[in-house]
């Protein structure tokens, strides 16, 4: 039953740390705190991440409701929240990004004023507390474009951790992938589906989300590798040139033996530096670079994913 206005969607694994921080901002909302709810969508955490959630929903200013996934990724969880939220509209965020204050009422406003709705992206800032020598998700050059775009994204440039998509045409596009191997292009598929019903793509310059904490270098690794994986049938689907253009999927073969001799070392470097990146930024981009070339050429020669980040 959608009653709401808004259903905010965090998916949770092992995040009872950041957690009260991010429900704060979330609270902190222009927007009345009693048309929209928030739903945290626990996915197996070892910490006390359920428990923190419940704790501070029993005293929240806005409705919260936690939910308990005993198995399934970040997808499983966000679309089994979606099919329980109550709003019309899903904001999905991710911990790693805070919410502005105004956040959730320029995207209503750009929502309400399109016919057929959006699958809509805010922009994304760099928290004035963050430190600037912090490693992040958004490292990378290509990871940026959403920062300060201006024009129509491309699917590419279309993720979970930061969009927002009336909830019937979410539902009725498919929801997010969940299967390992294409669940880290599911944004931009999903993005894919809503345009053939109708709902374009968007970033909604007035809203802003915030990076605010720094990122573990395994687990971006592990991320890139991935992403890689998945862009190879991303690209079959629908054609490689906007893959090419936008990712280093490609390496001549110069590259590739003196890759075999230099990963390693930078890995090493970059595990020892993981508190700052400091003068470690080349190294950061050579080690995450090739995740991704590694991910996409294991998909390109039918090897299934790796769990780990690959060896040099």
């Amino acid at each position: 039953m959608e009653d709401l206005s808004a259903s905010v969607i965090v998916p949770v694994h092992n995040g009872a740390e950041a957690l009260p921080t991010w429900l704060v901002h979330i609270e902190q909302q222009s927007f009345p705190t009693a048309d929209f709810e928030i739903l945290v969508a626990d996915c197996g955490s070892a910490d006390d991440s359920v428990r923190v959630a419940e704790r501070h929903a029993a005293g929240a200013p806005v409705r919260t409701r936690c939910l308990r996934l005993a198995s399934g990724g970040m997808n499983a969880a966000r679309n089994w929240a979606a099919r329980e939220a109550r709003g019309r509209h899903l904001f999905f965020l991710d911990l790693d990004l805070v919410a502005g204050p105004g956040w959730m009422e320029a995207m209503l406003r750009a929502q309400e004023a399109s016919e057929r709705g959006l699958c809509a992206m805010a922009r994304i800032g760099r928290h004035p507390q963050l430190s600037a020598d912090a490693f992040t998700r958004w490292f990378l050059p290509e990871s940026r474009t959403v920062l300060h775009a201006e024009s129509m994204p491309h699917p590419l440039e279309c993720s979970p951790v930061n969009l927002c998509v009336p909830r019937r045409a979410f539902l009725e596009a498919g929801a997010l992938e969940e299967a390992p191997g294409r669940d880290a292009c599911a944004g931009a598929n999903l993005a894919r589906r809503l345009e053939s019903i109708g709902v374009g793509r968007a970033f909604i310059g007035d809203a802003c989300v915030y990076i605010w904490r720094a990122a573990h270098f395994a687990e971006e690794r592990r991320r890139c590798y991935a992403l890689g994986h998945a862009l190879y049938g991303f690209g079959q689907e629908t054609g490689f040139s906007a893959i090419h253009q936008r990712f280093r999927v490609t390496r001549n073969p110069f590259r590739g033996l003196l890759d075999l001799l230099a990963i390693p070392l930078y890995v090493r470097a970059c595990e020892d530096a993981e508190e700052g990146v400091g003068g470690m930024g080349i190294a950061y981009r050579r080690v995450l670079r090739h995740d991704l070339h590694r991910g996409y050429h294991d998909a390109r020669r039918g090897l299934p994913m790796r769990m780990a980040p690959p060896a040099g």
